[in-house]
């Protein structure tokens, strides 16, 4: 009879397969293990007004979020390039067969931080793009402001962007990653409206 009342009292406070802590913790689990892969693409640009230079990187103004984002869209492992390339020239209305894609390999980085839609701890996984194009054949690319459909793109310094407080707070780490490595985008790439090389 001992023996059946210990076995009894054991059980009695043996959590449930589906108690409250069970449930929030497989939660927890999922929500960690989310992971978006994404495409960012940098068009960098050289204006020159009244004899000064400034170098500019084109973004979109997303009024949703009222911040400015580098043009981007998610990936899958079986994108290819070509993919890719197909797809920021339909975004941007870009002439057919004008734009290449280089991937800036010391650009990959990853990112922990909470879903702006659902609020769950997301992986992001970025790989990012620098976007070769024939200016002559995109004559919008020349405007600094430009809208395509609904959407508006703006060249912008990065000391601008940096100043943006929402911007900052939503993407602080791409803008400072793409800050960070200023210096190696101007040795490799040759920009628009650019004599140096």
């Amino acid at each position: 009879a001992c023996i059946f009342l210990i076995l009894t009292i054991r059980e009695f406070f043996k959590k449930p397969p589906y108690s409250k802590e069970t449930v929030i913790s497989e939660i927890e689990k999922e929500s960690l293990n989310i992971t978006k892969n994404v495409a960012l693409f940098v068009f960098m640009k050289t204006f020159i007004k009244e004899d000064i230079k400034e170098i500019k990187f084109l973004f979109s103004d997303d009024f949703e979020w009222s911040s400015y984002l580098l043009p981007f869209c998610k990936k899958h492992d079986n994108h290819t390039l070509s993919q890719l390339t197909n797809f920021i020239e339909s975004q941007l209305s870009l002439e057919k067969n004008s734009v290449s894609l280089d991937k800036i390999d010391f650009l990959t980085f990853d990112e922990e931080k909470s879903s702006a839609t659902s609020g769950k701890l997301t992986q992001y996984s970025y790989d990012v793009y620098f976007v070769v194009y024939d200016s002559e054949k995109n004559i919008h690319l020349e405007d600094e402001t430009f809208h395509i459909g609904e959407r508006s793109y703006e060249w912008l310094s990065l000391d601008k962007v940096k100043k943006h407080s929402k911007t900052m707070y939503l993407n602080r780490k791409v803008i400072r990653m793409i800050d960070d490595n200023f210096s190696m985008l101007l040795m490799d790439y040759k920009l628009p409206n650019d004599n140096r090389h």
